[in-house]
């Protein structure tokens, strides 16, 4: 639902926000002909097959969704555009893979937890 947040931190957020409401809370049904199409991946060789392959079989499945809602403006590693995808992630790349990660790493912790107020 939320990037860094599990399920009952974020009803506490958005019920201390006033907008519990608003969002469903129910899993989702997952049909007989949907759990045929799906399996697992147990070895870092498919799992690394599957993030390089962009162009055909495992694209961006939400990149039409995204770019209604952006305008069509870049958003980050959301778009199924190889180069811009790659061009983004080196940017974060360097941004968390330098001598300051372990720094970085505990900022976003701290933000969210007092985002969270955990």
């Amino acid at each position: 639902m939320f990037p860094f947040s599990i399920p009952s931190k974020t009803k506490e957020f958005l019920e201390k926000l006033g907008i519990l409401d608003q969002y469903d809370f129910n899993l989702l049904t997952v049909h007989e002909e949907q759990q045929q199409k799906v399996c697992c991946i147990l070895t870092f060789h498919a799992s690394r097959k599957i993030l390089l392959d962009k162009e055909d079989t495992f694209n961006v499945t939400h990149d039409k969704s995204m770019k209604l809602i952006t305008n069509g403006t870049r958003h980050f590693l959301c778009f199924d555009d190889a180069a811009v995808h790659d061009q983004d992630l080196s940017y974060i790349t360097k941004v968390f893979y330098t001598d300051n990660h372990d720094k970085i790493i505990l900022d976003v912790k701290q933000f969210f937890l007092k985002t969270h107020n955990i």
